[in-house]
C-alpha cells in the first residue's frame, strides 16, 4: 500500500473566546494516559493504541509580554514540569507584514529567547500575536494492522495552543 493515505480524524468545537486563560472551562482532553482505538474496516484492521497527553501550557511570563521591543528582544517562559522528550513547544510571533518568528524546541526547555536580530526582521505592529503550541514530536508514529496482512506506520498528532495579543515595537 505504498503511497496510500487513510485518515481517522476527530475534533471538538472550541469554547467561546475569553479575556484570560483563567476564564477557560476545564480541558476536555485532560493530561494523562488515553487510548485511541478503531474497529477497523476493509483496509485497516482493529487497533488500540495508548498515548499520553502532556500538561496544558503554563505560560509563566505571559502578563509581562504585552509589549515586545524589537531592539531588546524577548524571553518567553513556561513551566516545563511534566513534559517528556517527545513533547515539542512551538513559539510563533506574528508581527506586521508577512514575516513572523517561528521557534521550535523541546517543551522540557521551559524557555525561548527571541533575539533582537530575529525581531528586527519583523515589522512593528500594535496588534501582533504571540502563540505557544505544545504538540508531539513530528516523528510520533504508531503501527496499525492492515485488514489483509502486514501493518502501516500511522502519524499521531494533537495540538494545545495559547495566544496573546502583543504590541511589537
Amino acid at each position: 500500500m505504498t503511497g496510500s493515505i487513510f485518515d481517522y480524524v476527530g475534533s471538538i468545537t472550541a469554547p467561546p473566546a475569553v479575556a484570560s486563560p483563567a476564564q477557560l472551562p476545564s480541558a476536555f482532553f485532560a493530561p494523562g494516559t488515553w487510548q485511541v482505538s478503531g474497529a477497523g474496516d476493509a483496509t485497516i484492521g482493529p487497533f488500540k493504541q495508548p498515548f499520553a497527553l502532556p500538561p496544558l501550557i503554563k505560560w509563566t511570563n505571559r502578563d509581562s509580554l504585552a509589549a515586545i521591543s524589537r531592539t531588546a528582544g524577548a524571553t518567553i517562559t513556561w513551566d516545563p514540569g511534566g513534559y517528556s522528550p517527545g513533547d515539542i513547544m512551538t513559539v510563533t510571533l506574528f508581527g506586521g507584514g508577512l514575516v513572523s518568528a517561528f521557534c521550535r524546541m523541546p517543551a522540557e526547555a521551559g524557555i525561548v529567547v527571541l533575539t533582537p536580530s530575529l525581531l528586527q526582521q519583523i515589522d512593528p505592529s500594535p496588534t501582533a500575536a504571540l502563540r505557544l503550541e505544545i504538540s508531539p514530536h513530528p516523528r510520533s508514529f504508531f503501527t496499525v494492522p492492515l485488514a489483509g496482512s502486514g501493518s502501516m506506520r500511522t502519524v499521531f498528532s494533537y495540538l494545545f495552543a495559547e495566544s496573546a495579543a502583543v504590541a511589537l515595537q
